[in-house]
Order: structure tokens, then C-alpha cells, then sequence
């Protein structure tokens, strides 16, 4: 009896599943519909956000880069004040080796002076002793000597050498005289240069001093500017991260709405998959679609993965790995198995009335080539359906699994897995 009124319904499927559909679940239409609009102004207040963003931008890159001429600016003020101080030391350099070459020709000016003043004295002495010995040698007076001389001839002699060794002695201390003025006059000279260099020096030491100071004031300056550039930068950083952070919300949201619009889309795009008016009363319980994997997501209220916000979870998720196998809960007809939004694809199978209700059960995230099943296929509990994907909406491979109890002409009547399938 369960074969003749199965088949029946499959003739009777045959017309009605001949596309790919999607359903829009009722209980979740008015939430997402204001979801949208909150979506919509989130997404208009970032926009608002990131105009000030820019703009905030814009007047901080236009303070960073006048900021950066005044470091320029400055640097080169800096070097100017370098060069002018590098100039100065070469001068104080030349002057110092001009002061010490002048300081060593003053000493051997004055050693000189020095040796010509005993000199003088020597000569004195000499002269005093030439003196002393003519009177000492002498036996008589002048005037005896001029009457003693055999003629005047001899007198004449004898004083013309006399005036000649005074005169001789004179034209040395002349001349010893006239070099002592000579190199004091030079001495005199070369301090009153010296002098002069020493206060050149002075000067210059003095002009080096306030050209440091100076370039201390510019490197203050220079070390503000760059701090104030160093928080401009940052600034404008921050900025750039409000901005990022403001366009990937925004994008999050455009992908929301997106996600929305998809569902919203499915409105005018749903099967009937009412079938209470043939059916016919399943021949066992419904058992686990994949044996020895426990739930990693229950069914009922929670946050959204993809849409970020929290709402009704249809079914149970339950984890596995890539291209394992999928079974039928229990015995039934294949209803639809194709394409679905979110889904990516899926499999939906009626199996009959337990507990006085229209029983379906759901599976959704296979891959387009993992589905080994069609509709208005009559399966067996535990024969191998599909096999584990990720399409549509999801995080990974898993199997979404959902069970309704009816179908009231627009949408499932979904309930807990659990109270018809005991999961390990």
C-alpha cells in the first residue's frame, strides 16, 4: 500500500519540482526587513563617517606637508649656521698657527735683542780696557808724549791710531745701537699684530658661541617640527584605519543586503511542497544523516556567521569532512534536490506523517556534483544521498540538517531535529 500511494505522488511531483527554488521563511521576513533598514542607515552613517574621515584627512596631510617645508626649512637654516661656524673655526685655526709663528719670531726677535745688548756691553768694556791700557802703557801725560815723539810725524801717527781705535770702537756701538732699534722697532710691530690676531681670535670665538647657540635654538625647532610631524603622521594613520575599518563595514553590510536581497528574491520562486492531501504514514523513525558526527550548531535563536546579527537557526549543523557521505534519515520521496540560495544546493525529502504530521527532512551545502539523487526519486533509510560540501552561505564543510513538520503553502513548519533524531 505504502509503494502504490508513493508512486502516485511522484506522478503527481513530476510537474510540480521541474525547477530550482528557494524558500523565504516567514518567521524571519519581518525581521529582515528591518534588519535591511538598519543595515541601510549603518551603512549611511558610515559613509557620513568616512566624508569626515577624508576631510580630516586632507587638512592633517595639508599640515603635514607645510609642516615639512618649515623642516626643511629649517635643516637648511641649520646647515647654513653650520657651514658659517665651520668657516669661522678655519679662521680661528689660521689665526692660532698666525699667533704662534708670531709669538716664536717676538721670542727670537728678543733673544736677539738680548744678545745685542750684551754685546754692547762687551763692547764697552772692550773700549773702557783700550782706554785703561793706553794710559796704563803710557809713562807720561798727553803732553809729555807729544814732546817725548821723535818729530810730529810720529805724534800725528800716534794719535791718528788712537782716534781710530775710538772712532772704530764708536761705529760698533753705532751699529749695535742702531740694530737694537731696528729689532725692537720690529718686536714692537710684531706684538702690536699679535695683538690684533689674539683679539680676531676673541671675536670669532665670540661669533662661534652665538652661532651655536643659534643652531641649539634650530635643533629645538627642528625637534618640535618633527615631533609635530611624527603625531601628524600618526593622526592621519588612525584616520586611514577609521576609514578602512568604516569602507570593510560597509562592505559587510552591501554583502548583508546582498544576502537579504537573495532571500527576499526567493518570494516569488518557491515549490509547493504541500502534500497533506495524499499522505501516506512513514514505515520507520528518522535516524541520523551522518552517523558518528555530533551537532556543532543547534537549532533555534543565534548570531548569524555571515550576517552578523542574531537570528533563527532552522535546523542543526553538523561538522564533517569534505566529500563524506550523506544518508537519508528514513524512508521516503526526494521532493527537490538542486540549487537553493544560501544553500548553495540541497535536498529535501518528504517522508510521510509521524505523529499525525506531514514529516520533511532537509540538506543543504552540497556541491552541484555531490548530489546523487533527483527528484521524485524514492529512497531507503540510510541510502546514501550526497556527500558533504560548503556551498552557499558557509563557514566550512558541514551539513545543515532540518526537520519540518508540514508545509503551509509558503513556508516549512521547522521544529528542534532533536525530538525525532537522537544525535551522539
Amino acid at each position: 500500500m505504502y509503494f502504490i500511494k508513493t508512486i502516485s505522488l511522484s506522478v503527481l511531483f513530476v510537474f510540480l519540482f521541474s525547477y530550482p527554488a528557494m524558500f523565504y521563511a516567514e518567521e524571519n521576513k519581518q525581521n529582515d526587513t528591518t534588519k535591511e533598514e538598519e543595515i541601510n542607515n549603518q551603512i549611511d552613517d558610515l559613509e557620513k563617517q568616512n566624508e569626515n574621515t577624508k576631510t580630516n584627512k586632507e587638512n592633517l596631510q595639508s599640515q603635514l606637508n607645510q609642516n615639512q617645508t618649515e623642516i626643511n626649512k629649517t635643516k637648511n637654516n641649520i646647515q647654513l649656521v653650520q657651514d658659517k661656524i665651520d668657516k669661522i673655526e678655519q679662521e680661528i685655526n689660521l689665526t692660532n698657527s698666525q699667533i704662534y709663528n708670531l709669538e716664536q719670531n717676538i721670542h727670537s726677535i728678543s733673544k736677539e735683542i738680548e744678545n745685542i745688548i750684551i754685546d754692547m756691553k762687551a763692547q764697552e768694556i772692550i773700549l773702557g780696557q783700550t782706554i785703561s791700557f793706553l794710559y796704563e802703557n803710557s809713562d807720561a801725560t798727553y803732553l809729555e808724549f807729544f814732546f817725548r815723539s821723535k818729530n810730529l810725524e810720529e805724534i800725528f801717527n800716534t794719535h791718528e791710531f788712537i782716534q781710530i781705535v775710538m772712532d772704530k770702537n764708536e761705529e760698533v756701538h753705532q751699529g749695535i745701537i742702531s740694530n737694537k732699534d731696528k729689532l725692537s722697532k720690529k718686536k714692537e710691530e710684531l706684538v702690536i699684530s699679535n695683538l690684533s690676531l689674539k683679539s680676531k681670535k676673541v671675536t670669532n670665538e665670540n661669533l662661534i658661541k652665538e652661532n651655536i647657540t643659534h643652531k641649539n635654538s634650530l635643533s629645538v625647532l627642528l625637534s618640535d617640527k618633527e615631533k609635530v610631524q611624527l603625531e601628524l603622521f600618526n593622526k592621519i594613520k588612525i584616520e586611514e584605519s577609521i576609514e578602512k575599518q568604516a569602507s570593510n563595514e560597509i562592505i559587510r553590510y552591501i554583502q548583508q543586503l546582498e544576502y537579504l536581497n537573495k532571500l527576499k528574491s526567493e518570494e516569488n520562486n518557491f515549490i509547493d511542497f504541500n502534500l497533506t492531501d495524499t499522505p501516506f504514514v512513514a514505515s520507520t523513525a528518522l535516524s541520523t544523516p551522518l552517523p558518528g558526527y555530533s551537532v556543532s550548531s543547534e537549532y533555534g535563536l543565534r548570531f548569524h556567521p555571515v550576517l552578523q546579527y542574531s537570528r533563527m537557526h532552522n535546523g542543526v549543523d553538523l561538522g564533517g569532512n569534505f566529500g563524506e557521505p550523506i544518508y537519508s534519515a528514513g524512508d521516503g520521496i526526494i521532493v527537490f534536490a538542486g540549487p537553493a540560495n544560501g544553500y548553495g544546493n540541497w535536498v529535501v525529502i518528504y517522508h510521510g506523517v509521524i505523529n499525525n504530521k506531514n514529516i520533511y527532512t532537509i540538506y543543504g551545502h552540497m556541491e552541484s556534483n555531490q548530489i546523487d539523487v533527483k527528484s521524485n526519486q524514492l529512497v531507503k533509510k540510510g541510502q546514501k544521498i550526497a556527500s558533504i560540501g560548503t556551498a552557499g552561505t558557509s563557514t566550512g564543510p558541514h551539513l545543515h540538517f532540518s526537520v519540518a513538520e508540514g508545509f503551509d503553502g509558503y513556508q516549512f513548519k521547522y521544529t528542534d531535529p532533536k525530538l525525532y533524531i537522537e544525535f551522539k
